[in-house]
């Protein structure tokens, strides 16, 4: 893994993850309203005035004091905007982790194939969500042949479908 990610897009056939930047805040604005989105993540964000706008502001300073790196992701093919991606509190060798109730990036992170490692409970707080416990996951090198080939395989199936 390149430390810290680069300061540029990042593309893939699918989608393109670009740096945060101001010129993402209304287009993510226009696709942030579902309260579901900020469940795991900070619920002020749909539940109070301004949430968006804290939250967007306090994601660009992160970025520039590089404590995380976010990313607007877009569609590859339109530039739709598809959501945003961060790397939350870095700590290269050895950190991939959600909140424990989050069934969807849990399978996310086994469809890799990521080894769950276990829960870290009562790891931090989270705004309006209470105390959240961490699953933990893991990809070791020994691993990362088997990654590579499987999400060959996935991209490829994506493409074929795209393209159906």
């Amino acid at each position: 893994m390149r430390w810290p990610p680069p300061d540029r897009a990042l593309e893939g056939e699918l989608v393109r993850l670009e740096p945060l930047a101001e010129r993402d805040r209304e287009p993510l604005r226009s696709i942030s309203g579902e309260p579901e989105i900020w469940r795991w993540i900070d619920r002020r964000v749909s539940e109070s005035p301004g949430g968006f706008d804290d939250w967007f502001a306090d994601r660009l300073a992160a970025r520039a004091a590089e404590t995380e790196y976010g990313f607007a992701t877009l569609k590859a093919s339109d530039d739709q905007p598809l959501g945003s991606s961060s790397i939350l509190a870095p700590r290269p060798p050895h950190e991939l982790k959600t909140d424990a109730r989050n069934e969807r990036s849990r399978g996310a992170m086994a469809a890799l194939p990521a080894e769950f490692e276990g829960i870290f409970r009562k790891h931090m707080n989270m705004p309006l969500a209470g105390v959240r416990d961490s699953a933990y996951f893991s990809i070791v090198d020994d691993d990362w042949p088997s990654v590579r080939s499987n999400l060959t395989s996935r991209l490829a199936r994506a493409r074929e479908a795209a393209n159906a």
